[in-house]
């Protein structure tokens, strides 16, 4: 079977902390891919998940 390219991009990339479309990409299937965008908000609230996730680590092991 020969793999016809389509006019309709199924693919998305979603900023995974303000959920805006970043790009699309050519898929077979409806896909969705979370990235972070370069938003400075975006940013910040990764580096705080982040922090947020190790202390919840430390809390846990002790």
């Amino acid at each position: 079977m020969e793999k016809v390219k389509s006019e309709n991009l199924l693919g998305t990339l979603l900023c995974k902390w303000c959920d805006r479309v970043l790009g699309e990409l050519d898929t077979e299937r409806v896909m969705v891919y979370y990235m972070e965008c370069s938003d400075r908000a975006c940013t910040g609230a990764a580096d705080k998940k982040g922090v947020e996730t190790n202390e919840q680590a430390v809390a846990n092991a002790l």
